[in-house]
């Protein structure tokens, strides 16, 4: 291995008898820095480039490898892999952020720790219900169920997302496309048709003497027109990057049409499954509806929940405190009331998940075949009012010359 592609890895492992030792050793990557301290007999505890914080050094875990974790963590749990051989393994066999992260997990499973409690400190990006579900499958003894639940919800919540950026994706191109074109319009175009047209912009009107002038205004405060429209950007991005504003934003998105039905059955669909997750992992009923509670986005429908939640508590049926906040049609809670009568709750509620799941894929389907259209209809209409103003423009100096 030539130098020039060797780095310096500043480590912290434990020796076969217990003893914490520090130091540093070259290696091209991390994941050979790894492999050559557990080679030696040491279980790694910390391994960073030099000069570089461990936090800096592991960085973010992206989703996809957040899911792909947690299929492999099944799959070995599934075929009798002991756990910290399964996590060692792992941690070996990954590149990037996720490999000192998944052998962190196996250095406090070693001491003792669960395995929950060793993902909640090394993967803050898992939702809450991930956690959750793995202390679950600890108590009931049946961990390797809880991770494959946890691995298959997290893996639909990342498809349906990416189904929506997918769905989305073109209409913004379009939406973009169509921007930078009527920004081209009237920084270039329009302004030479007004030296073109000369003195005579002034006997404009209508139409013709709004695109005349918002060109020139365009042409002549430039840069004060960046400027603000970077600065109305810069808000939106600070706006979102809050919690109250995305929250002002959800609740908003969710009385448009179309788009609110989306969020809505993704809400249903995401807290009906999480809830029969839990159940039938042996969750009480109480505490499954705390759990699914907290896994959806704050809003009213958590709000309703938590009212549900309080009903449940004071002694009402299930399907009773969902009836009197009318939070699911009739057709759900009677399939829910036959589940708490039958014992088949957690089928039941699997069932309402998925004619949710079945609702957001037909909607995410009617927003694609609306935006499209729109995003070009609303592009188009500009661009030719633009045209038209022009035409406008000039037939009027023609007739005035005439």
């Amino acid at each position: 291995m030539p130098a020039s592609s060797s780095r310096f890895f500043q480590y912290r492992a434990i020796d076969g008898n217990g003893r914490m030792l520090r130091g540093t050793l070259t290696a091209a990557d991390e994941r050979e820095a790894a492999l050559r301290l557990q080679t030696d007999g040491l279980t790694v505890v910390e391994l960073s480039l030099q000069g570089v914080k461990s936090s800096q050094a592991r960085g973010e875990v992206s989703d996809d490898v957040r899911v792909a974790i947690l299929q492999q963590l099944a799959i070995m749990s599934r075929a009798g892999v002991d756990l910290l051989e399964a996590l060692e393994s792992m941690a070996t066999g990954m590149s990037g952020p996720a490999a000192p992260r998944i052998m962190q997990v196996a250095v406090r499973l070693r001491r003792g720790e669960p395995l929950s409690e060793g993902f909640k400190a090394e993967f803050k990006g898992y939702p809450g219900y991930v956690h959750a579900l793995l202390q679950v499958g600890e108590a009931t003894g049946r961990l390797d169920r809880a991770i494959d639940d946890a691995a298959r919800q997290l893996a639909f919540e990342l498809r349906i997302r990416k189904e929506l950026g997918n769905s989305l994706a073109y209409p913004a191109f379009l939406v973009i496309a169509g921007c930078l074109a009527i920004g081209f319009l009237f920084y270039d175009v329009v302004p030479k048709f007004a030296d073109m047209i000369g003195e005579n912009v002034s006997e404009l009107d209508g139409l013709a003497k709004l695109v005349i002038g918002t060109g020139m205004f365009v042409r002549s405060q430039t840069l004060m027109v960046v400027s603000v429209a970077g600065s109305f950007l810069a808000l939106v991005v600070l706006f979102l990057s809050n919690s109250a504003g995305r929250r002002s934003v959800y609740d908003a998105a969710l009385n448009l049409p179309v788009i609110g039905g989306i969020l809505k059955s993704r809400e249903r669909a995401t807290w009906a499954r999480i809830l029969h997750l839990a159940l039938a992992n042996g969750v009480s009923l109480l505490d499954a509806v705390r759990l699914a509670s907290a896994s959806i986005p704050a809003g009213s429908f958590q709000r309703s929940l938590s009212n549900v939640e309080r009903l449940i508590r004071s002694g009402r049926r299930f399907d009773e405190a969902l009836a009197d906040h009318r939070l699911l049609t009739s057709l759900d809670r009677s399939l829910i009331g036959a589940g708490l009568r039958s014992g088949a709750l957690p089928a039941m509620l699997a069932a309402v998940a998925e004619r949710y799941d079945e609702e957001l894929r037909d909607g995410l389907k009617r927003l694609t075949s609306l935006v499209e259209p729109i995003a070009i209809g609303v592009v188009s209409l500009i661009v030719g009012a633009v045209a038209i103003g022009l035409i406008t423009a000039m037939s009027s100096v023609y007739e005035s010359v005439v």
